[in-house]
């Protein structure tokens, strides 16, 4: 039986293929190189930061106990919105697929804190999408949650008509929805579980950023905006014993990444990418029983895992016009490893 930790998946719809060939040649090369490592064979971890499934005040307390952008890069915070060095901008429209929990949770409100306006998407927990709809108001901006998973074209055809019916034509994806299962070998892995990890990771970012690029595109009659797709440190380091096919489907999120922001950067569209390295959330327990994070805490040359907000820090900043100059690239927040 596969059980997977769905950690929040959107679908967008469609079967535009975003140079395909590199999408599939990272991803083999993710394969092999992991399956060679498992064929041949610091500090404790902070408390858990991540958004909980629980009260709002719990997700106010994350929103107020560190700025996702710090003052040292000059935002200030207005009512129509934050600009470098108190200028006035219009608030910002951001779609976060998987923003129920964990980096997508602290990315909604932390983009709300910096002047956006977020559809918060989740897949099946409706309860902590609500909570996190919450702390994104009590950041200043307006929010609404929307249920749709990303490997179905349907339904990310439907996410992004919501958002804009409701907030407005979109200025910024987050590519954050992901799946991950529990702990597997390659020799044992079925294959319900390696088509549902790729339907999710890679087929759901490519359709969501396909519509993200018909609603940002100058080509299209927009206004240009920002794509920013979630890794993994896994696409490079291969994950063997653990989930190749997690790795592997991270690497072609790379590969998206790149080929993407080639095709559209003079469309006005930015596509971007972060690399997160070992983050307090519960995937990890998910996928690798309840002392997996104090093991791989204590691989990192920091000596501990990333708080959810840290690697939110990243995203928000790649999408303000701090980042204007950054396009194909994707950042790792590793804490070294």
């Amino acid at each position: 039986m596969v059980v997977g930790a769905v950690v929040g998946a959107v679908v967008v719809g469609g079967a535009a293929v975003v140079e395909g060939v590199a999408v599939v040649a990272a991803a083999v090369v993710s394969v092999v190189v992991a399956v060679a490592a498992e064929v041949s064979g610091g500090s404790a971890p902070p408390p858990p930061s991540s958004l909980p499934h629980a009260a709002t005040t719990r997700v106010a307390a994350m929103i107020h106990a560190r700025p996702v952008m710090s003052s040292e890069y000059g935002w200030r915070r207005r009512s129509g919105g934050f600009g470098q060095h108190g200028r006035v901008e219009h608030r910002r429209v951001a779609v976060v697929t998987g923003g129920s929990r964990g980096i997508g949770a602290a990315t909604c409100v932390g983009l709300a804190a910096h002047g956006h306006d977020v559809c918060v998407n989740y897949v099946g927990n409706e309860s902590a999408a609500t909570d996190v709809v919450a702390g994104c108001e009590a950041a200043g901006g307006r929010a609404i949650a929307v249920q749709a998973d990303v490997s179905v074209e349907a339904d990310v055809l439907r996410l992004f008509e919501t958002t804009a019916e409701e907030l407005g034509p979109p200025d910024v994806l987050v590519n954050n929805a992901a799946v991950i299962f529990p702990l597997g070998r390659v020799e044992d892995l079925r294959l319900e579980r390696i088509r549902r990890t790729f339907e999710v990771n890679v087929l759901g970012v490519m359709l969501c950023a396909r519509e993200a690029v018909r609603w940002m595109s100058t080509r299209h009659g927009g206004n240009g905006g920002v794509v920013v797709n979630l890794s993994s440190a896994a696409a490079r380091l291969g994950s063997p014993g653990a989930y190749v096919e997690y790795a592997a489907s991270k690497a072609a999120v790379d590969a998206v990444t790149l080929g993407l922001a080639q095709e559209v950067i003079a469309d006005g569209v930015r596509v971007v990418g972060v690399r997160p390295g070992i983050v307090d959330t519960d995937i990890h327990v998910e996928a690798g029983g309840p002392h997996r994070m104090a093991d791989l805490a204590s691989s990192t040359p920091i000596g501990r895992a990333a708080r959810p907000v840290e690697i939110a820090n990243a995203i928000v900043w790649l999408t303000s016009d701090e980042a204007s100059y950054v396009a194909g690239a994707t950042i790792d927040v590793t804490g070294g490893r």
